[in-house]
């Protein structure tokens, strides 16, 4: 993985709580909404046991909205690897002729 990749898979794996969750959103086996429920078993069972608290439905529609983001930024980025691996080489010899970098 490439930096962007892995902050994008960094923060998949935090917000779902599994590392398998993470590489199975980033594989596509499932889209990341449903990836989203399957990380969410426990606390689904939960609220059937206790019912709905307020306050962590609000985090929870959060963290989905950060979950599909990162999601959609990994692929975003691994969609467009060799724009970006252009893009920075480009700057990185505009640096290097400034003599900011060496070669």
């Amino acid at each position: 993985m490439n930096p962007f990749e892995l902050t994008a898979f960094h923060e998949i794996v935090g917000i779902s709580g599994s590392l398998i969750i993470g590489f199975a959103t980033i594989d596509g086996v499932h889209a990341p909404e449903r990836m989203w429920q399957l990380s969410r078993i426990d606390e689904l069972w939960q609220i059937e046991q206790w019912g709905e608290d307020d306050e962590a439905t609000e985090i929870a529609r959060k963290k989905l909205a950060e979950f599909l983001h990162a999601s959609r930024f990994y692929k975003l980025v691994a969609e467009n690897l060799i724009f970006l691996s252009k893009y920075f080489n480009d700057q990185r010899s505009t640096l290097v002729g400034y003599g900011t970098l060496k070669a």
